[in-house]
């Protein structure tokens, strides 16, 4: 029961985290009167941090633990299923123009602050929804139709997931 509780809080606590990251980048977005004062260099390395934790928090508990289960248990998921896919499609498609439009040698014009302040604006919108469609539906429809073994072994996962990425960190 403790390790299926770990699986739940660990996808709870990944989401709030990722909502402040968002929040944080959204901040950066006020564009400045003078191109002068734009951080693309804090900009571009917020985004990325994002980026990284988002896609990889989603595919590696999500897409390899949460997604797989539900479709065994649940055959109404599909359609949460299959929005949660088309909103992770769409945000990785914006993946290369957000990073073309904060690579250091674009010129920093007010056109291309505003093309890039849109453009990871989309992106964090795309990532809200995404984190709506996952709070809304489908971590209550896992909650109700997936059995307490499919939440231990999903929890069993996320604490190997874990040691691995701290010894991973601890020998860099």
């Amino acid at each position: 029961m403790l390790v299926a509780t770990y699986a739940l809080l660990t996808l709870m606590l990944e989401q709030k985290c990722e909502r402040t990251s968002i929040r944080q980048v959204q901040e950066r977005l006020v564009q400045p009167a003078d191109a002068r004062h734009f951080d693309r260099a804090g900009l571009a390395l917020r985004a990325e941090q994002l980026i990284l934790f988002a896609e990889s928090r989603h595919q590696l508990r999500l897409e390899t633990s949460l997604l797989p289960a539900l479709r065994e248990a649940a055959a109404d998921a599909g359609t949460a299923l299959r929005t949660l896919d088309d909103l992770g499609r769409a945000g990785r498609k914006m993946l290369p123009r957000i990073r073309a439009v904060l690579r250091p040698t674009a010129l920093p014009g007010r056109r291309q602050i505003a093309l890039a302040c849109r453009t990871l604006q989309a992106y964090c919108q795309n990532l809200i929804d995404r984190l709506a469609c996952e709070e809304q539906v489908l971590l209550p429809l896992a909650q109700r139709v997936l059995p307490s073994d499919a939440w231990f072994k999903m929890g069993a996962q996320f604490l190997l997931q874990d040691a691995d990425r701290e010894a991973s960190a601890h020998s860099a």
